[in-house]
């Protein structure tokens, strides 16, 4: 929205706190742990097919039918692999996955990640040229999710190691400047769409109502006439003149 709004100015101080706050909202993500941020992505992802389904498909942008059975797949793929992998709706995730029946951590992974990548490319191939532009904005977004999750797995405190390659201090490091990265990413990939117009029009009506209109300018009261001046009367004209 900082990029492509022409309607209001941005605020002097927008290009330190925008990305500042950006990272703030990943550090809170990142420091959820390892089992907490695995549910959110299982239940996040679901989101992608119901994207296609209604509003893909709502925009004109691709084929209803086509999107319907892409988004059908990919559900299933989906929640197989979050089932059968076994890293998600667990209090605490074992160190070793074999041990318990379920998948390691490195195929649960690969797999969570080209199931999401295989929708993505199939909306993309499936999608008109808008709503292929919608796609390769919202891409940014998508594979900072994904980075972010191997890092924590392997960040000390955070995911299910008792010894972590990775230390806190670093990994916490290394997601800023993954998160910081993908913000300019989102920011050079925003376009202007309707509904944002419509946002940034609306505001600025409601910003220009808001506004008291400016009190009217005093008016001088006009001078008084002035006096006329002082005469005597005249004397009486005599009798039989």
């Amino acid at each position: 929205m900082r990029r492509i709004s022409t309607a209001r100015s941005v605020s002097g101080g927008a290009w330190f706190w925008a990305p500042v706050g950006f990272l703030a909202a990943v550090m809170i993500v990142f420091w959820t742990t390892y089992v907490t941020l695995a549910d959110v992505y299982a239940a996040v992802f679901v989101g992608l097919p119901i994207f296609g389904w209604y509003y893909a498909a709502e925009h004109g942008w691709v084929d209803r039918p086509k999107i319907g059975v892409l988004g059908a797949v990919f559900l299933a793929a989906w929640i197989f692999i979050q089932f059968r992998g076994g890293w998600v709706m667990r209090v605490v995730t074992p160190v070793d996955p074999a041990r318990h029946g379920f998948w390691s951590f490195a195929t649960y992974d690969i797999a969570s990640s080209a199931c999401v990548a295989f929708y993505l490319v199939g909306l993309y191939l499936l999608a008109n040229q808008e709503g292929r532009r919608h796609v390769r904005a919202s891409v940014w977004l998508v594979v900072m999710m994904l980075a972010l999750f191997p890092l924590e797995y392997w960040t000390a405190d955070l995911g299910p190691h008792t010894t972590e390659p990775v230390s806190f201090t670093v990994g916490t490091i290394v997601a800023a400047a993954v998160g910081l990265v993908c913000y300019y990413w989102g920011v050079a990939s925003g376009f202007s769409t309707p509904e944002l117009q419509d946002i940034l029009a609306g505001g600025g009506a409601q910003a220009a109502a808001a506004v008291p209109p400016s009190p009217a300018p005093a008016q001088t009261p006009a001078p008084a006439p002035a006096p006329a001046p002082f005469s005597s009367p005249s004397p009486p004209a005599p009798e039989g003149a």
